[in-house]
This record gives C-alpha cells, sequence and structure tokens, in this order.
C-alpha cells in the first residue's frame, strides 16, 4: 500500500470529518447492535480466529479498481459498541464507488485492551491485501487505502497510518506482537 504518511493523515482527518458531518454518532437507540450475520450489501470477512476478528466489505458497483476506505469505528474503547453505526455510512460511499472495509474489532471489556486492540486494528488492515482483496475478486486498488475513524477510531485509524513507523510493541500473552 503506497502512500506518504502525510497523504494518509490527511486523508484520515478529511474522513473523519466527513463522518461527523454525516451524524456518525448517533444516539444508542439508533445504533442497536446489527445482525452480523446477515448484512444484504456487504460481505462478512472473518480476519482472525476471534469472534470480533471480521469485517463487512462494501463493494460498489463495477469491475473496479475501486479506492478503499477502511471505516474503524469508535465508542470509548468498550464492548458495547459496535461497527453497526457505520454501516450506513458505509454504504453510501459504496454507492460513490468508493469501497468500504468496515472493520471490528475486540474491545475493553471483552478480549480486547492493549495491546490487542491494536493488533486487531493491524491484522483487520493487512487482510485487504489476503483475504479481503480475494473476496472482492481482485477489485481493490490497495495503491488507494484511505482511513476514517470516529472517537476510539479514530485514534486507531491515525495509529494504524503510522503504525510501520513506529517501533515494536511488547508481545500481547497469546499474539504476536505488532507495530
Amino acid at each position: 500500500m503506497k502512500s506518504t504518511r502525510s497523504t494518509s493523515l490527511r486523508t484520515a482527518v478529511f474522513l473523519t470529518a466527513v463522518a461527523l458531518a454525516a451524524g456518525c454518532s448517533n444516539s444508542p437507540s439508533d445504533t442497536a447492535a446489527a445482525d452480523h450475520d446477515t448484512q444484504p450489501d456487504a460481505l462478512r470477512i472473518s480476519y482472525g480466529d476471534d469472534a470480533d476478528n471480521y469485517g463487512f466489505l462494501h463493494l460498489p458497483g463495477g469491475a473496479g479498481p475501486h479506492p478503499v476506505v477502511v471505516m474503524v469505528h469508535g465508542g470509548g474503547w468498550l464492548e458495547d459498541h459496535d461497527l453497526s453505526y457505520f454501516e450506513p455510512l458505509s454504504q453510501s460511499l459504496a454507492d460513490e464507488g468508493i469501497a468500504v472495509w468496515n472493520i471490528e474489532y475486540r474491545r475493553v471489556e471483552g478480549a480486547g485492551g492493549w495491546p490487542i486492540t491494536l493488533a486487531d486494528a493491524d491484522d483487520a488492515t493487512e487482510a485487504l491485501a489476503t483475504s479481503v482483496q480475494d473476496a472482492a475478486a481482485g477489485s481493490l486498488d490497495l495503491d488507494r487505502v484511505h482511513l476514517a475513524g470516529h472517537s476510539a477510531g479514530g485514534h486507531l485509524a491515525a495509529w494504524i497510518a503510522g503504525r510501520h513507523t513506529l517501533p515494536r510493541m511488547p508481545r500481547a500473552r497469546n499474539h504476536r506482537s505488532v507495530r
């Protein structure tokens, strides 16, 4: 995924602002848990072994190659907030010709926390080049990958953008090291 740090950071900031302006931070009554096994306009793809290691891939019409936005939900790092509130925005972007990889990850009060949550964000993003691209039949343009996140997801999106410039972090128990 070729991209300069400044371009990735500008894109992440821009898409975060778009997400906020679109009202992605709905009230809890508006964001009831989605049926994670059946999203009619998206492909559910696992990127790991945990129940929270998956994402929904929204593909636009046409053969591609399609630019990609990795959508990272927020929710104060807590287990009771999930990717469902980014689903309407994800589908809207796909309707405009942009593929969206809306990722779930392990969160605090569940199996997540530091550094597991960071490892999941890394694994989900790296899956673009393997299982996600395979599910998209090679239609993703991996030279045009952008990040968008809200709240805690904004922190993760910024971390994803710079993760390969950081020193390695300590290993989590039963998980590989991440950076």
